[in-house]
C-alpha cells in the first residue's frame, strides 16, 4: 500500500500537477434524458492515476477541470454512498476531515454532469447530459489514536529503562515520553524527556533518573490528536549519607553506590549556603564506586549540616534542583555539653568550671557531667586558688565556694582584709595571701592567719596582678606613645614591694600570670583584632620575672588570645575577623616549645572558645578532643 501526502495531489488550496486522460464514452456514462450522440470523445483533467490515497487529518481537496467547452452541470464528490461536496464550476474546493467517516478502506468518487455537446435539440434544451465519474479507493484513519502503555520499567544494567506497546494504526505521529518528579498524585513538575516519529521505538533509557520518586507515562500522537497513556510510579531509595566514624575535628563518611550508577555524572559533599558563602565542596568525584570519603578539618562549634549530592548525566531544565538527589547529615563537629557564657578549667583536677548566665556547675572532664552546682546570676571575674583549689568569685564582694560542694560558700567584703575595694585582677596566692587597694597604696593579706601583713606606701603599685606564689607582682605602665606598654616586676616580701626591672617595650594586648607556674608571665605582643595599618603575625613571649629575661618567643596567628592551659602546656589564639567567616580558625600552641599543635576550623555562629586538657570548648556547646 503506497501512503502519498494528499497535499501533493490536491490539497493546502495548491493546484495540483494534473495528468491528462481520455475516455471513449459509453451508454453508461449517460443520464437516459435523451439519447445523445455517442460517436463523440471526451476530455477531463484529473488527478494522477494514483489508485489509492491515505486520509488521517484534515485536508483541503481542490479540483480543476478542463470540460474542453462542455457546460458544467453538477461536480459532486462522494464517500461511499454519502455525499461531501457539490459545485457547478470547473474550479473548487471543499474540506475533508476523515475522522467523520469512519476508519478503513472506503470508496472517493467524484462525478461530474456535463452537456453532451451532441447538438441534439434536448443538448440545446439542456435535457440531454453526459456522465462522468472517478473513483478512488481511500484508507481512513483520522479519530483519535488509542493509548500506548507501559509494559516496563526497571533496571538495565546501571540506567532505567522503560518499555511501551507499539502503535499499530496508520495515523500515528510520534511518541512522547513524559517524567513527573514525584508521585502521581503530587503537584510536581512534570517534563517531556524523549520524543520519537518511528513507531518500532518503544524503548527509552533515562539518563535523567538516578533515584527517588518518579512518574513515567507515555502520549500518542495521530490524527494532531493524543492520547495519553497510563501514568507508572517508581522509588528506588537514593544514596543516604551515614557516618563510618568520627576522630577530633575529622570524619569518615559513607553511602550507598548508586543503583543506577551509569546515568550518575558525579557525587559531591557540601556544606550549604548557610554555613558557608558560597557553598563549599568537601568531596567531588564522578567516579561511581566512590562511596566512602574522610574528609579532615570540618568546622567544629556547632550542629554541621553535610549534603551528598548526585547529579545525573541528563539535565532536565527544572525551576529548582529537584533533579538532583540529596541526601543531608546532620552532625556534630564534637561531642555535646552544657552551654555556656563563661569558663575557667582548673589546674589542679580533672574538672572545669562553666557559668551560663544563671548557674555556676562544676563538670567532670571526662564523662561531662555535673558535680555540683550553685545559683549565681552575675559576677565580672572568677578565680581558682592554687593554695587550696576553691573556686571565688568577684561581683564586687568576693565569694569563695567549696570545690567539692559549690553550695557551700562564704562571702567577703573588701572592708574585712582592710582594703576599700578589690582590683579586677584579684587573685589568691599558693601561700593564701590577697592583695588589693588600701587608700591609695596596696595592702597584702594573709587568709591563713588574719593579718594585713604591709600596706605598700609607694606610688603606681596600684591595680597589680600578683604570680602564683605570691612573690612578684607587674604592673603595666603606658609610654604614651603608638600603644607603647612596659610591664614593671615588683619583687614581693613580708615587708613591702621592691621594683626590681620591667619588660621589654611592647604593644602588649595580654599579660597573664601562667597558672601552675611560679613566676612567668605570658605576653601577646600584637593586636587581638587585625590592626589599620596591618599585621600578619603577633608574638607571645614568656617572661620570667625572678630572672628578669624573656625565656621563649614565638609567632602566633593575629586572634584572640583565648587562654592558658598549663597541664598541657599550650595557649590557643582564636581568629575572629569579622570580615572573613572562612578565617575563622583556631591555633593552638605549646608555649614551651613555640610550635603550632593543631589548627581547628570554626564555624561563624561562635561567641566564645576555650581550651582546656587537649579539648577545645564552643560556648555553643560542643567541646572537641584534639588529642588523637
Amino acid at each position: 500500500m503506497k501512503q502519498i501526502i494528499f497535499q501533493l495531489i490536491f490539497i493546502a488550496s495548491l493546484l495540483s500537477i494534473f495528468y491528462s486522460c481520455e475516455f471513449e464514452p459509453s451508454s453508461e456514462n449517460f443520464i437516459d434524458l435523451a439519447r445523445p450522440d455517442t460517436t463523440r470523445q471526451i476530455s477531463v483533467d484529473l488527478s494522477p492515476f494514483e489508485r489509492q490515497y491515505i486520509f488521517t487529518k484534515f485536508a483541503n481537496v481542490t479540483y480543476d477541470l478542463n470540460t474542453f467547452g462542455l457546460k458544467i452541470y453538477n461536480v459532486e464528490f462522494f464517500v461511499g454512498d454519502q455525499s461531501i461536496h457539490q459545485g457547478t464550476e470547473a474550479i473548487g474546493f471543499f474540506g475533508f476531515n476523515p475522522g467523520l467517516y469512519g476508519r478503513g478502506m472506503k470508496v472517493l468518487t467524484m462525478q461530474i454532469t456535463t452537456s453532451s455537446s451532441t447538438g441534439s435539440l434536448a443538448d440545446r434544451l439542456g435535457m440531454e447530459a453526459l456522465v462522468f465519474q472517478q473513483n478512488w479507493n481511500i484508507i481512513l484513519d483520522g479519530e483519535a489514536p488509542n493509548p500506548v502503555e507501559i509494559k516496563k520499567i526497571y533496571n538495565d544494567k546501571g540506567v532505567l529503562k522503560l518499555e511501551w506497546e507499539e502503535y499499530t494504526r496508520i495515523n500515528f505521529e510520534r511518541y512522547i515520553v513524559y517524567r513527573k518528579f514525584g508521585k502521581i498524585g503530587d503537584q510536581a513538575e512534570t517534563h517531556q524527556i524523549a520524543e520519537f516519529t518511528d513507531r518500532k521505538q518503544t524503548t527509552f533509557s533515562d539518563f535523567s533518573y538516578i533515584g527517588g520518586n518518579s512518574t513515567y507515562w507515555v502520549v500518542v500522537e495521530g490524527s494532531e490528536q493524543s492520547s495519553i497513556g497510563t501514568k507508572k510510579e517508581i522509588n528506588y531509595p537514593e544514596p543516604r549519607l551515614d557516618t563510618l566514624w568520627m576522630r577530633s575535628d575529622s570524619a569518615s563518611f559513607i553511602w550507598r553506590k548508586n543503583q543506577f550508577y551509569n546515568a550518575v555524572k558525579k557525587m559531591e559533599i557540601s556544606i550549604p549556603e548557610s554555613y558557608s558563602k558560597p557553598p563549599a565542596v568537601l568531596f567531588s568525584s564522578t567516579n561511581v564506586n566512590d562511596t566512602t570519603v574522610t574528609i579532615n578539618h570540618l568546622r567544629f562549634g556547632n550542629t554541621l549540616k553535610l549534603t551528598l549530592s548526585a547529579f545525573a548525566k541528563a539535565q532536565v531544565n527544572l525551576f529548582d534542583d529537584k533533579q538532583i538527589q540529596k541526601s543531608e547529615l546532620i552532625l556534630n563537629i564534637g561531642e555535646k555539653c552544657p552551654k555556656w557564657n563563661k569558663l575557667l578549667g582548673s589546674f589542679t583536677e580533672n574538672s572545669l568550671y562553666l557559668w551560663n548566665g544563671e548557674r555556676i556547675s562544676k563538670i567532670d572532664m571526662d564523662t561531662q557531667k555535673e558535680l555540683s552546682s550553685v545559683n549565681n546570676k552575675y559576677f565580672y571575674d572568677w578565680f581558682i586558688s592554687p593554695y587550696d583549689g576553691a573556686l571565688y568569685t568577684h561581683n564586687p564582694n568576693l565569694t569563695r565556694y567549696n570545690k567539692n560542694n559549690l553550695a557551700d560558700q562564704q562571702t567577703y567584703s573588701s572592708y574585712d582584709f582592710g582594703f576599700h575595694t578589690f582590683w579586677t585582677t584579684t587573685s589568691i596566692s599558693s601561700d593564701n595571701r590577697i592583695a588589693g587597694p588600701v587608700g591609695f597604696y596596696a595592702g597584702y593579706y594573709d587568709l591563713t592567719e588574719n593579718r594585713l601583713i604591709f600596706t605598700e606606701n609607694e606610688n603606681n603599685i596600684d591595680w597589680c596582678q600578683f604570680s602564683p606564689d605570691g612573690k612578684y607582682a607587674f604592673k603595666a605602665n603606658n609610654q604614651g606613645y603608638a600603644g607603647k606598654v612596659v610591664l614593671l616586676i615588683y619583687e614581693v616580701t613580708d615587708t613591702g614591694m621592691r621594683k626590681i626591672g620591667q619588660t621589654p617595650e611592647g604593644n602588649y594586648s595580654k599579660t597573664i600570670w601562667i597558672p601552675g607556674y611560679e613566676h612567668t608571665i605570658m605576653l601577646l605582643n600584637g593586636y587581638e583584632d587585625e590592626h589599620p595599618w596591618g599585621t600578619e603575625e603577633n608574638t607571645v613571649t614568656l617572661f620570667n620575672a625572678q630572672t628578669l629575661t624573656s625565656e621563649l618567643s614565638f609567632k602566633v596567628e593575629v586572634g584572640h588570645l583565648t587562654n592558658v592551659d598549663s597541664y598541657t602546656r599550650q595557649v590557643a589564639v582564636w581568629d575572629e575577623n569579622p570580615r572573613s567567616d572562612e578565617k575563622r580558625k583556631l591555633y593552638v600552641y605549646n608555649f614551651e616549645t613555640g610550635k603550632l599543635v593543631t589548627e581547628i576550623n570554626l564555624t561563624p555562629s561562635i561567641e566564645h572558645l576555650s581550651i582546656f586538657r587537649s579539648k577545645v570548648f564552643s560556648s555553643n556547646g560542643y567541646y572537641l578532643d584534639y588529642s588523637n
